[in-house]
């Protein structure tokens, strides 16, 4: 009797064991060249994979640079209420399934350019200043599923199709349009 209540035990505290253990989850296929971005950016190359974010996921950024700081918090706070998850904002740690925001001088960017390199394990966010790493931003919200503005959390993947984007805005200063027609003005 002794040894079917052992035995019982050991099955049940080994499928407890294996049910336990998270494997990675693999990338999904996604075309990176069929998402829409606004303003569309200067180039764009696909690798046909993706990158997810889940509760491991964490934001770095370069160790001693507050503005940088900043820059991951904000992003931790525009994915939080959607996803969640209360994504970790460590300094730069080239770890698997971080964004990872790094100024290089290396390569000028311009003032607001960026580049970004979406693996399956991680992300890449490189530009010149700050104002490039708020734009790389910006793009990686766009990549999101629409439910990722939402103020609520959302039963969804969040998911990043992968690839290489640069940018380097073409025109000197972002505008609107204003439609006259829509008004009435005097004849001076």
């Amino acid at each position: 009797m002794q040894r079917i209540v052992n035995f019982s035990l050991f099955i049940s505290l080994s499928l407890f064991l294996l049910s336990s253990c998270q494997p990675d989850i693999p990338a999904v296929p996604m075309d990176l060249n069929e998402a829409v971005l606004i303003p569309k950016p200067a180039s764009m190359n696909a690798t046909g994979s993706s990158f997810r974010i889940t509760e491991k996921t964490g934001i770095s950024y370069p160790e001693g640079n507050q503005e940088m700081a900043d820059l991951a918090q904000y992003l931790q706070n525009k994915l939080k209420p959607a996803t969640g998850f209360a994504l970790k904002v460590i300094p730069f740690k080239k770890d698997k399934y971080n964004i990872n925001l790094k100024l290089s001088t290396d390569v000028d960017y311009g003032e607001e350019g960026y580049k970004l390199n979406i693996e399956e394990q991680s992300i890449f966010l490189m530009a010149s200043q700050a104002q490039g790493i708020f734009r790389g931003l910006q793009t990686i919200r766009q990549l999101l599923p629409s439910n990722i503005e939402k103020p609520v959390k959302q039963i969804d993947e969040w998911l990043i199709p992968s690839g290489q984007i640069e940018d380097n805005p073409n025109l000197e200063y972002r505008g609107s349009m204003l439609d006259i027609a829509r008004h009435f003005f005097g004849s001076e």
